[in-house]
C-alpha cells in the first residue's frame, strides 16, 4: 500500500511540475527580409504594457498597476486597480484610468485624480496635458481644469511622441470594424489603418504599431506596411527600437523588432 501511494505521489508531483513550467522562453515568429529571426520572451502574466521613456521600466495591468524591469527580474505593484497605464516622457510619472483619470508620481507614490470620466489616456509631446477618450477624445491640464474636446468621436488615442498628432481608433458603421486615423490641428484627418485598433507610436514618430488580426507595423506615410505577428494585441515600442511589447493569453510577451532606426 505504501509503495502504490508513493508511486502515485511521485507521479502527481510530475504532472504538477510540467502544469506549473513556464513555457520555452523564446519562439521564432517570423524572419526579417535578411533571414535574421524575430523572437518572441514571455516576461510577465498581465497586460497593456507600455515602456518608460528611458527603457528601465515596463508598466502593465494585473489586478492593479504594475511595473518590472525589461528582465522581468523585478515586479512592483503600484495600485490595486486601474487600466491603461501610460508613462511620462521622463519615466518619473504614469497615467492611468481608474473611473477616471489619474496621474501617480513614481517616486512618492501621490495620485492626483484629473477626472471623475474617460479611459486609455496618453501624455501630449510636451508632457503638459492628459489626451483621453469619454465619449470622443479629450484634452486636459497635468494639473487639472477644465478639459478640452479634440474630436467628438474616437478612442484608444496614442500621442505622438515628437509632435500634436494623435492616433485614435474610430468605429465604422458600415462594417461594424474600428479604423484608425491620423488627427492634428487644422489638418483634415487622415486613415492609416482600416479594419484595426490598438495604435502605438515608435519613440522617433517613423513608424506605427497596430493590430489587425495580429501585429503590424507602418511608416507613418503608409508607403511600407509589414505583418510581424499572426497573433497579440496592444502593442508598444520601446524608446530605442529594439523590441516591442505586446500581450497575449494572458501574458505580455517582448519581442525584437526589424525596425529601430
Amino acid at each position: 500500500m505504501k509503495k502504490t501511494l508513493r508511486i502515485i505521489y511521485i507521479i502527481l508531483i510530475g504532472l504538477l511540475s510540467v502544469t506549473c513550467a513556464r513555457p520555452t522562453p523564446w519562439r521564432v515568429v517570423k524572419y526579417t527580409a535578411a533571414g535574421d529571426p524575430i523572437k518572441l520572451v514571455s516576461l510577465v502574466e498581465g497586460g497593456e504594457a507600455s515602456w518608460s521613456g528611458d527603457g528601465s521600466w515596463i508598466a502593465y495591468v494585473d489586478s492593479g498597476i504594475w511595473i518590472t524591469d525589461p528582465q522581468a527580474e523585478k515586479q512592483i505593484q503600484l495600485t490595486q486597480s486601474g487600466h491603461a497605464p501610460s508613462w511620462s516622457a521622463d519615466g518619473k510619472k504614469l497615467a492611468y484610468a481608474d473611473s477616471g483619470i489619474w496621474i501617480l508620481e513614481l517616486a512618492g507614490r501621490n495620485k492626483n485624480q484629473l477626472t471623475t470620466e474617460g479611459h486609455d489616456p496618453c501624455w501630449s509631446a510636451d508632457g503638459q496635458h492628459i489626451i483621453y477618450a469619454n465619449n470622443g477624445i479629450w484634452k486636459i491640464s497635468i494639473d487639472g481644469g477644465d478639459p478640452e474636446q479634440l474630436m467628438p468621436a474616437g478612442m484608444d488615442p496614442a500621442c505622438s511622441p515628437v509632435d500634436d498628432r494623435i492616433l485614435v481608433e474610430i468605429f465604422n458603421p458600415e462594417r461594424l470594424e474600428f479604423d484608425i486615423w491620423e488627427s492634428s490641428p487644422n489638418q483634415k484627418p487622415r486613415l492609416i489603418a482600416a479594419n484595426a485598433e490598438s495604435p502605438a507610436w515608435s519613440a522617433n514618430g517613423k513608424y506605427i504599431l497596430y493590430c489587425a488580426s495580429g501585429v503590424w507595423v507602418t511608416t507613418v506615410d503608409n508607403s511600407q506596411t509589414q505583418r510581424l505577428t499572426a497573433y497579440g494585441y496592444q502593442p508598444s515600442w520601446s524608446p530605442d527600437g529594439s523590441s516591442i511589447l505586446l500581450s497575449f493569453n494572458g501574458q505580455v510577451w517582448l519581442m525584437d523588432s526589424p525596425y529601430n532606426d
